[in-house]
């Protein structure tokens, strides 16, 4: 993992060279465009299963993305992952109607899962880079970091639908719901507070990426973007952001199936993706 990463890290460096040498401020703008349209795409076409729409995506935020920058090999990485992805979750599905075992293709999404939250991180590093080198138009593009940086957190979020086996697949202990089904986050002592929803659209009043909802917005409190708040302070008992954490939001399906606490106290999370997710979160506030 850690080639992996030092991999990630070195190609980010040569791509961000080439940013600084002949990247106008409109490209980099449009660079962060194809990211922040091109990933809720995908996940859309992930949620509905419909593999044409998501290869048509992937490949659309790329050729976007280059068109903008040049070629850039931390996107490549990142794409190319998204589809070996895809290929595997089709053929896991021919599985399922054939009635064989799911679990050769879990773990092959689980270790694509990992790498693609490298590369993911690999990009968005790369958007930082530049934002930092154009001091210019830095004030005007400030929101668009913070808009790409929640679009990663739900990829994640779908990436844990993905990785997980679907429901009755694998026989494991952790049932996902179908793709329809929303996932849900519920926090205080008893776990019967709403704090919104992670799978919905960002234009749903109750998703936690509406930035105008009460689930969303950095003032609510009902909101983990509240660094100030009961469920994103570093100091509640109650917050996804607190390392000490004894009572950290929930994350459930309508159905009632238990996915783990939406943490970033390791022993609380239970799965590393959902830690990975609170980080993210707690980080970009």
């Amino acid at each position: 993992m850690k080639i992996v990463r030092d991999n990630v890290q070195g190609t980010a460096v040569v791509s961000t060279f080439f940013f600084l040498v002949g990247c106008a401020a409109n490209s980099i703008t449009n660079a962060k465009l194809a990211v922040e349209r091109g990933i809720p795409r995908i996940v859309e076409a992930t949620k509905n299963n419909n593999y044409s729409a998501y290869y048509k995506a992937i490949d659309e935020m790329k050729t976007a993305y280059q068109k903008a920058i040049g070629y850039s090999p931390v996107m490549s990485l990142f794409t190319d992952k998204l589809i070996e992805l895809g290929k595997v979750s089709e053929e896991e599905d021919k599985a399922i109607e054939r009635g064989e075992s799911t679990d050769a293709y879990n773990k092959q999404k689980t270790s694509l899962a990992e790498r693609i939250a490298i590369y993911a991180a690999g990009v968005q590093r790369e958007l930082q880079w530049v934002e930092r080198a154009d001091q210019v138009q830095a004030e005007k593009t400030s929101r668009s970091l913070e808009v790409v940086n929640r679009a990663f957190v739900a990829l994640l979020i779908v990436g844990i639908m993905i990785g997980a086996a679907r429901a009755g697949g694998s026989g494991g202990s952790s049932a996902v719901a179908p793709d329809s089904q929303n996932i849900l986050l519920f926090g205080g002592t008893d776990h019967r507070t709403f704090l919104g929803c992670l799978s919905c659209s960002q234009f749903d009043r109750e998703s936690i990426f509406n930035q105008f909802g009460p689930y969303g917005s950095y003032l609510s409190a009902q909101s983990i973007w509240n660094s100030f708040g009961l469920y994103g302070s570093q100091f509640s008992s109650l917050s996804v952001c607190s390392e000490l954490a004894s009572a950290p939001p929930v994350v459930v399906d309508k159905a009632g199936n238990f996915y783990g606490r939406l943490s970033v106290n390791t022993f609380k999370a239970g799965r590393d993706d959902l830690k990975q997710i609170a980080i993210r979160i707690c980080s970009s506030r």
